[in-house]
């Protein structure tokens, strides 16, 4: 990871990522980038933001958001894409509490996916979220209204 004097992220690197991001095209190649453009996007919940960088994360989001409705339209394999996107959400919102709110709703709206892993993924994250925020109790409630709603447990 590259950081600078002040253990954060240099601007020069998170502007990278982001024109990685932007301008990523696989056009005409007859492989799957879906791998690369996950690791991406995790890259993005590995940058340290310090106040001078707050800035770039309207910019970060709208990215990870594009990214979510590309995979909803055209889904990657296994839902790698929407699996990165919410895990990098949620080390987001673990960093910056002043998108805490946002990044917990956006999460929410994946816990009735279709596909398990996205759904598992999706309640991890809002258990961590909730830890976080609200402290263990909060988080262990949390856990039980999830094992109640959760249809994969119903008898049949």
């Amino acid at each position: 990871m590259v950081r600078s004097l002040d253990k954060k992220s240099p601007r020069e690197a998170i502007e990278f990522i982001l024109q990685l991001l932007k301008y990523n095209d696989n056009n005409g190649n007859p492989y799957s980038d879906v791998y690369w453009l996950a690791t991406l996007i995790q890259s993005i919940g590995e940058l340290e933001l310090g106040k001078q960088h707050i800035s770039f994360i309207t910019s970060l989001l709208k990215r990870l958001e594009r990214f979510l409705q590309s995979d909803r339209s055209t889904p990657s394999y296994n839902w790698i894409l929407t699996m990165a996107c919410i895990q990098t959400l949620t080390q987001i919102g673990l960093k910056t509490p002043s998108v805490l709110p946002l990044v917990y709703d956006w999460i929410k709206s994946f816990r009735n996916f279709e596909y398990w892993k996205v759904r598992l993924q999706a309640n991890k994250s809002l258990l961590s979220l909730e830890f976080y925020n609200n402290g263990l109790d909060a988080a262990l409630s949390l856990f039980l209204d999830y094992l109640d709603e959760e249809s994969c447990f119903r008898g049949m």
